[in-house]
């Protein structure tokens, strides 16, 4: 199973960042992976600050949470990380 912030038998979750373009048009703009945290605490704190910071821009970000498999591939949206560090 690797380093996957898992406990044994709980399955990974992806938590993925929605918001709308000028135009209205709904968008996904990054995903969180449990993948890649440690354990299910830095998980949800990085969800709490991904959370705090869309709505501090004010962009209208909505979310959504599914359960997937330790060996699904990788969504190609960047990361929490990868968005944060853009601007």
């Amino acid at each position: 199973m690797g380093d996957t912030g898992q406990r044994a038998g709980e399955r990974p979750i992806i938590r993925t960042c929605f918001g709308k373009t000028a135009g209205g048009d709904v968008v996904a703009h990054f995903v969180l992976d449990s993948r890649d945290y440690p354990d299910r605490q830095a998980f949800s704190a990085a969800y709490r600050e991904a959370y705090a910071e869309a709505r501090r821009r004010g962009t209208g970000y909505e979310w959504q949470s599914d359960v997937i498999d330790h060996d699904d591939p990788r969504s190609p949206l960047p990361t929490w990380e990868e968005f944060r560090r853009a601007g």
